[in-house]
């Protein structure tokens, strides 16, 4: 699956505002910062588009990308870790804002924002696969091996998505 169609997946996934998406990673994954930032890139292009396509010329843009990072770990590991992580997010944060004029909030948090229909902000998060989601998530499974530049995205049931799920989504 290309960005493209996993970044109109998130938006589909929450445009009502009733659900936020959630791309839960499994440990074997690593996300890299040029991922994470293309993906921002095209999450602006799908919501731009759905936007389009459901409102007239009295539309507004999008006003800001917030992204929840969920992390498991806690305690010690966390007070070590947490201040590169910060500095991590901040840094794509700047880059997003930066190359796309859309400001970007990405904060690491202790659950994922609940979303608000009124506000014309995508909201979506990041989590591993060990934690438990709030109910108002809609969670988006990736799956990938080491030896494959391709990642397989896994929807309800753990089947994993094909062109035509996304395309229907």
């Amino acid at each position: 699956m290309s960005l493209a169609a996993l970044a109109s997946l998130i938006v589909r996934s929450g445009q009502n505002g009733l659900r936020t998406p959630v791309l839960v990673v499994p440990p074997s994954l690593s996300l890299k910062r040029r991922f994470l930032v293309a993906l921002c890139d095209q999450l602006i292009i799908a919501y731009q588009g759905k936007r389009a396509d459901r409102c007239d010329a009295g539309c507004s843009q999008l006003q800001v990308i917030q992204i929840d990072w969920v992390r498991g770990r806690g305690g010690l590991w966390s007070v070590i870790t947490d201040p590169l992580a910060r500095k991590w997010v901040d840094s794509i944060a700047a880059q997003v804002s930066t190359s796309s004029g859309v400001p970007c909030q990405f904060q690491l948090s202790s659950s994922i924002s609940r979303p608000s229909p009124q506000r014309q902000a995508l909201v979506w998060g990041l989590s591993d696969t060990d934690l438990a989601l709030s109910p108002w998530t809609h969670p988006i499974y990736l799956s990938g091996s080491s030896n494959s530049n391709e990642f397989g995205f896994r929807g309800k049931a753990g089947r994993t998505l094909q062109q035509r799920d996304v395309a229907a989504a």
